[in-house]
């Protein structure tokens, strides 16, 4: 027969609930999990309302793209892409439609490929 812990008359009972099972500890990972932070102004936004309310994903067409509010996405898009390594420019909000990737670059940072680029990149790597 196994023995319970001896609980003195001022020591609170335990609930029997490990740090992992902890109630508030689960609801605040749940609210984590459900929460966008703009990687720019770490504004935040529920998830289920991005959609609705302009979020973006940049940089444009990347596999590693990161949440960005409307003001932000706005900004950045405002810019001109130029392709790494044609240097053919194009407005930033129009990459995608026209088929421009990131790519992780050597020293592990991004460049941008216009199609061409691009293309010929996918078929190397």
């Amino acid at each position: 027969m196994r023995t319970k812990h001896a609980v003195r008359d001022d020591e609170p009972q335990a609930n029997g609930l490990s740090g992992a099972d902890d109630p508030a500890r689960l609801r605040a990972r749940a609210e984590r999990r459900f929460v966008l932070h703009c990687s720019r102004c770490h504004r935040e936004i529920a998830k289920s309302d991005a959609d609705a309310a302009g979020w973006q994903q940049l940089p444009l067409g990347s596999v590693d793209a990161r949440p960005h509010c409307p003001a932000c996405a706005t900004e950045l898009q405002a810019a001109v892409a130029t392709c790494n390594s044609c240097g053919t420019k194009i407005a930033a909000h129009a990459a995608v439609e026209f088929g421009w990737r990131s790519w992780p670059d050597a020293s592990g940072g991004e460049e941008l490929l216009c199609a061409a680029c691009g293309a010929g990149r996918a078929i190397r790597t």
